[in-house]
Parts: structure tokens; C-alpha cells; sequence
């Protein structure tokens, strides 16, 4: 539990993952689960196709 990110949409979009500083982490789409194992500890934002963010902090 807590490896994992995930994004559900009903249609498959491309979603960005970005540091707190807006460096580009990790792009990947929306229904597939992200393994969060190789990411810092540390705040991170999704950047959705509609241009929402959503944060998410990796302990």
C-alpha cells in the first residue's frame, strides 16, 4: 500500500508528474498504475490534461 499512483478518468489522457519546483519527474497516462518506489521522498504534483494539478507527498 502506498507504492502505487493512480488516476482514474473514463477516457485514457496523458498526465505529467512534476517536483514542487516544476521539473518533469514522470509522464505516463491516466488508468496505469505509476510505481512510486523510484521517486524521492517529497511533495510531488500530477499535472491532469485539463491543466488541474493534484499534489501528492512520497514518504
Amino acid at each position: 500500500s502506498g507504492r502505487y499512483v493512480e488516476v482514474r478518468s473514463p477516457v485514457e489522457s496523458p498526465i505529467r508528474i512534476l517536483s514542487v519546483g516544476g521539473e518533469l519527474v514522470l509522464e505516463s497516462t491516466t488508468n496505469t498504475r505509476i510505481d512510486a518506489a523510484s521517486l524521492h521522498s517529497g511533495l510531488y504534483l500530477i499535472q491532469l490534461p485539463d491543466g488541474h494539478l493534484l499534489k501528492f507527498v512520497k514518504k
